[in-house]
């Protein structure tokens, strides 16, 4: 499916990323069915390549955002709950355990006794 690549074309995804942005979790988005929730992933994905694109020409090559987005740091997702579709637009990284494989201890099973939280 080919998608716009005209900024005009994504006022409604550019106010869901802003608003993920604002939100200390993210937000999320209810569509009436997969598909539909599938298009709207695909179109928040190339909103953010196009403020990529147009920030090469907004901020200078030393500034962090030029050709970058500052909604490069959120992870869209699309998730089934009760039935019913969403578009989550969550914040990268959240509660997350990272683990050394050198430093895990297994059970004997592979499993990880205790993680070690950062």
């Amino acid at each position: 499916m080919v998608t716009s690549s005209s900024r005009l074309a994504y006022d409604d995804c550019f106010e869901i990323l802003a608003r993920a942005l604002e939100d200390k979790h993210g937000a999320r988005v209810h569509c009436q069915s997969r598909g539909e929730a599938f298009h709207l992933r695909t179109r928040l994905h190339s909103a953010r390549q196009i403020d990529r694109r147009d920030n090469i020409h907004v901020y200078d090559e030393s500034d962090p955002l030029h050709g970058r987005s500052a909604y490069d740091t959120l992870v869209v997702r699309i998730k089934e709950l009760d039935g019913q579709h969403y578009v989550y637009v969550e914040k990268s990284g959240g509660d997350m355990v990272i683990e050394s494989l050198s430093e895990v201890k297994t059970n004997g099973q592979g499993a990880p006794k205790t993680p070690r939280r950062f």
